[in-house]
């Protein structure tokens, strides 16, 4: 999201800034304090800089809350409504989420227009599609690269079939690739999905 906005930025003089844990405070800082425009960032980091003064939020007129389902499994529900309770009130704000629990629901509740427009791609039933046979493993994460390999081998072996592999991190696609690449499946692409397998 980051790489696209100062892509989009660059020309009309839109300035943004990365927030994310794990990594130096120090040039986040400094980005924040020159005037940014659009803030992308994780909720932990953001709590962060906030309680420290230095990202203020009550200008904030616009909000877009991507994976919100997700955020809210790992536990940043308080931290979500914190940053939220803190932006301008009359603020626009825009949710997307992969499935609509019920903590979600509360969620849009309380912080969106009280008849927001809710647009869903697909349809609201959850249930696996009946014609496709799904089969669950799981794995201890040591096992998985050569039980992918025992299936490629079972499954992919004529190489007429066509396989896609699901990674959980961005990162872990380049791990994959090299790994099947040197198992001779040059053929496979390793794409990231983000939340679907791990």
């Amino acid at each position: 999201i980051s790489d696209v906005l100062c892509d989009a930025g660059k020309s009309c003089g839109v300035e943004s800034v990365c927030l994310y844990g794990g990594t130096s405070k120090g040039p986040q800082i400094s980005a924040l304090k020159s005037g940014i425009d659009i803030v992308i960032g994780t909720p932990g980091r953001i709590q962060d800089l906030v309680e420290m003064g230095i990202c203020r939020l009550q200008e904030v007129s616009f909000v877009v809350l991507d994976e919100a389902d997700r955020m809210l499994d790992m536990g940043f529900e308080q931290i979500v409504r914190s940053i939220l309770g803190q932006t301008c009130s009359a603020r626009q704000m825009v949710m997307f989420s992969a499935t609509w629990p019920l903590a979600v629901h509360h969620l849009a509740q309380e912080f969106m227009d009280p008849n927001p427009v809710k647009v869903v791609v697909g349809s609201e039933d959850l249930s696996a599609n009946h014609d496709v046979m799904q089969i669950v493993e799981v794995l201890d994460e040591r096992l998985r690269d050569k039980r992918l390999l025992a299936l490629l081998e079972k499954y992919h072996k004529s190489q007429k079939n066509r396989v896609l592999v699901f990674v959980l991190y961005k990162w872990e696609t380049t791990r994959v690739e090299k790994m099947l690449q040197q198992g001779y499946y040059a053929t496979i692409v390793a794409i990231w999905v983000g939340k679907r397998c791990q």
